[in-house]
């Protein structure tokens, strides 16, 4: 059973932007040889934009023993789904760090995910990004939910306990 992390926000709110920061920041604790967009690496993959943001992406990588994958994408439920099953079928996962629009409807990534897999799987964190307009700021105003995130990873993978608060 995988343990599920939730980065949920409206469209266009930096959801992609957030988890290439916690991929950033657990890259330092991971080994080096990871799997991003479906290749075997051994450097940061992410691919940035003219405009600074992130490409939509996927990663695996091994913590201390555990791997931990990393879906950016979390806008059309039919993919996030296909993706999922697929990840959870071939794969072991022990945390999925996954993205979704805030919106809880019929159709939407957030209403299958609750649906489908929080019912099956345990959902350790739900958090929700900042934004900003300002595009020297959209990485500072995320540390606070990024840290959270990795905290609760690391705790995960060395099987140790915190509290985050909100």
């Amino acid at each position: 059973m995988a343990k599920f992390i939730l980065i949920r926000s409206t469209i266009n709110s930096g959801k992609t932007t957030t988890a290439s920061l916690v991929y950033t920041e657990l890259l330092q604790h991971a080994e080096i040889e990871h799997m991003f967009n479906s290749e075997q690496i051994k450097v940061n993959g992410l691919i940035y934009r003219e405009d600074g943001t992130v490409e939509d992406f996927n990663a695996a990588l091994t913590i201390n023993g555990k791997t931990v994958c990393i879906l950016s994408a979390g806008d059309n439920a039919n993919d996030t789904k296909r993706e999922l099953n697929w990840l959870l079928r071939d794969y072991n996962f022990d945390i999925i760090i996954c993205c979704s629009r805030s919106q809880n409807k019929t159709g939407s990534v957030y209403r299958m995910l609750i649906e489908e897999y929080f019912t099956k799987h345990e959902l350790i964190l739900e958090t929700s990004t900042n934004y900003t307009h300002d595009t020297n700021e959209m990485h500072s105003v995320k540390k606070d939910i990024v840290d959270d995130i990795v905290k609760k990873v690391l705790s995960e993978v060395n099987d140790t306990q915190i509290v985050i608060e909100n």
